[in-house]
């Protein structure tokens, strides 16, 4: 089976979630980075991140652009959960092309930094420097206003 890739994997507002087969492979046939999400089903803080981060057209824009979104059941998927030693929930892994890690993060985050890990990992600065280095050259670029005293 060949896979071509579309223009995206989400429309406005709503990611189109692979299952964990499906995206693997269409991250190897896109060269896209994957965004692989661990959620449970009776997480509060899962449905928090489904209800107030994921639905925000410029996130759910540029997952659809830039990259493989994977979302496991880590009740149903233990295998694959297992495999990543994820036994709570939510837990985000950025994962290369080919599978290999780039960095994960648990727990709620808020939209504006998870912006930036997304364009961290989707405009590829995981491959020229940390993501703590591209955290300190976003802030230099816009740099918060002192307060005048």
């Amino acid at each position: 089976m060949f896979f071509i890739p579309g223009p995206g994997w989400a429309d406005e507002g709503v990611v189109k979630w692979f299952s964990y087969a499906e995206g693997i492979t269409a991250a190897k046939g896109s060269d896209r980075p994957i965004f692989l999400y661990f959620y449970g089903p009776l997480c509060t803080i899962c449905r928090k991140m489904e209800e107030k981060v994921f639905p925000r057209k410029e996130i759910a824009g540029y997952i659809g652009k830039k990259l493989v979104p994977i979302r496991v059941n880590i009740a149903l998927q233990e295998k694959i959960a297992n495999t990543y030693r994820v036994f709570a929930s939510p837990v985000i892994f950025f994962l290369k092309p080919d599978g290999g890690k780039i960095d994960f993060a648990p727990g709620y985050i808020e939209p504006e930094v998870f912006m930036g890990m997304l364009r961290y990992v989707g405009d590829r600065f995981y491959e020229k420097m940390s993501y703590q280095e591209f955290r300190e050259e976003e802030r230099n670029k816009n740099p918060v206003p002192k307060e005048k005293d």
